[in-house]
């Protein structure tokens, strides 16, 4: 079995409603792509699912916005963002 650690994920806006502005999400040591994280995060936490499910949910790695196919590490700083509007 793959080794298993741990990636903390700060959690903005009304994201962080549910369960507080970090979660930690088990993270296997090689890493994972962004579309994957978001499923293990659905699946640990599923107060999330409605609002990770729209799609419009961002992420950021390392200050950079990541794409689905981006590879998140462990120690890699990552942020979800939820949707915003107004003008």
């Amino acid at each position: 079995m793959a080794e298993q650690l741990a990636l903390v994920v700060e959690l903005c806006g009304k994201l962080a409603e549910p369960h507080g502005r970090e979660v930690t999400v088990p993270l296997p040591a090689a890493g994972c792509t962004v579309a994957e994280l978001l499923v293990r995060l659905r699946d640990s936490f599923p107060a999330l699912a409605p609002l990770l499910a729209s799609g419009k949910v961002r992420v950021c790695l390392n200050e950079t916005m990541a794409r689905d196919e981006t590879v998140v590490r462990p120690g890699d700083l990552a942020a979800l963002f939820p949707p915003v509007s107004g003008g």
